[in-house]
């Protein structure tokens, strides 16, 4: 979302945009809408859709009277058009906006600011600090181990930061298992070891596939990560092959002591990544108990379009309608608006003036009248049906560009309304039933750290055969 200054010349401000590559730019003078001319409908630009539209009109729905909303802002006595660009290339518009002398002057200070990494990184950073104070030879692969995942604790997604941290966790984990050769997985893997990493590979799937938008980047550093494992691995074959055997390595005394210190140094870390996930969760957290920490600006100068709860997961004929009848209070009209608004106007060329109900998604049905001999014969038929393929279709054609693409980017059917800007909830922060969400998410590792192991007492006879095996 970017502010610009209302005036003339915003099409060239859209041009200026698109052509320096940031595409696709959505703003007011691209927005369409459908509207009839009682014999057709079809889709027209937004502004002369207003112009046709007289205050009395019949084909004034809520959609066509308050989307303009979405496009404009105001505060302090000035007006602001609303331009929308992917987020990942707002930073790259800003600037183009800010380098141009026609432009720089017409784009508001309060949205010229680039969007910052955020908190979320500084757990991960924790976490790997703790790690390599806690280890000695293995200090260089911790280190390492953690380049496949800052693409993930600096996206500003609280479930791509907390996977970042548990996918870090596990492949410095099972670097530390051999402390002959740290980061050496693939030659040394046991059993053991996919026991111990178990609880914090669960964690990882979960917070990988709860968010899909963050599933990408987590699939990268996946492999990145198995780049570095099979590069590591490759580094410990060319060294072993410089020499006539391998180091010689004393056996243990107390092989069960020795397993039973890696389970504890296991849940050390679980712990640790225990402690980084709160950290993360806490601060996001926080911008909800105290929102005046996070603020735009002054205090009531500038009102905005923001998201709002969903009003369902998906979309039909039946949802549509429920939307339409239980919404309440002042909020902007959502998808289940748009939808409404097309059926309305292909709907009413054939209805009566006023007898056509909006949100309705009945069918349109014609009396048609014959000459049977004597008698006239009435035949009813379907002109229009508005079933679920027709409202999936309609959904999908508005969510491909325009408003509409905006609202079908949040999750689920999104809805929306006017607030003051020091009222808005910072940017992915949580809110406090998603922070007890990825608390239940966490669960499988916090229930590894404290699980308590429990194996047979070691006997002196035990400890001579484990000695007399090696």
């Amino acid at each position: 979302m970017i502010l610009v200054r209302e005036g003339p010349g915003l099409q060239e401000v859209v041009s200026a945009l698109e052509g320096s590559g940031v595409s696709p730019v959505w703003s007011e003078v691209s927005q369409t809408v459908y509207l009839t001319d009682f014999v057709t409908a079809r889709r027209i630009p937004l502004e002369d859709a207003l112009r046709r539209v007289l205050p009395e009109d019949p084909r004034r729905t809520p959609w066509l009277d308050r989307l303009s909303e979405y496009f404009r802002a105001a505060g302090d006595g000035t007006e602001w058009s609303i331009l929308y660009v992917p987020s990942a290339k707002a930073a790259r518009a800003l600037r183009v906006l800010s380098r141009d002398p026609e432009t720089s002057g017409r784009v508001s200070p309060e949205k010229a600011r680039v969007r910052s990494f955020g908190f979320l990184w500084f757990p991960g950073i924790c976490l790997v600090a703790f790690l390599a104070t806690r280890s000695r030879k293995a200090c260089p692969f911790v280190l390492a181990a953690a380049i496949p995942w800052l693409p993930l604790w600096f996206s500003g997604r609280p479930s791509a930061a907390l996977a970042g941290i548990w996918g870090y966790l596990v492949l410095a984990s099972l670097g530390m298992e051999c402390e002959r050769e740290p980061g050496r997985i693939l030659g040394v893997w046991s059993r053991d070891a996919a026991r111990r990493v178990l609880p914090g590979g669960i964690v990882f799937a979960l917070l990988s596939v709860t968010d899909a938008r963050s599933l990408p980047a987590c699939l990268v550093s996946i492999l990145s990560a198995g780049f570095l494992v099979i590069s590591l691995e490759n580094h410990y074959l060319r060294r072993a092959g410089r020499y006539l055997h391998r180091v010689f390595l004393g056996p243990s005394l107390d092989p069960f002591k020795q397993r039973r210190d890696r389970d504890e140094r296991w849940s050390r870390r679980l712990l640790a990544a225990l402690a980084a996930s709160g950290i993360a969760l806490g601060g996001q957290g926080l911008f909800n108990l105290f929102p005046s920490a996070y603020s735009r600006g002054e205090p009531g100068t500038l009102s905005l379009p923001v998201p709002g709860p969903s009003a369902g997961k998906s979309l039909d004929a039946e949802a549509v309608e429920r939307i339409l009848r239980t919404r309440s209070g002042p909020d902007l009209p959502n998808l289940a608006d748009a939808v409404a608004h097309r059926a309305y106007q292909e709907a009413l060329p054939y209805s009566r003036i006023g007898t056509r109900e909006y949100g309705s998604l009945a069918p349109v049905v014609l009396d048609r009248f014959s000459p049977d001999g004597s008698a006239v014969i009435r035949v009813r038929e379907t002109a229009l049906e508005f079933d679920d393929p027709w409202v999936r279709a309609a959904l999908g054609e508005e969510a491909g560009a325009g408003i509409g693409a905006v609202l079908a980017g949040q999750p689920g059917i999104s809805t929306a309304a006017v607030r003051p800007a020091n009222r808005i909830r910072p940017p992915r922060s949580l809110a406090l039933k998603d922070v007890f969400f990825y608390i239940i998410l966490l669960a499988p590792g916090a229930f590894g750290a404290v699980r308590p192991v429990r194996r047979r007492k070691p006997t002196f006879g035990g400890i001579v055969r484990g000695v007399s095996r090696r």
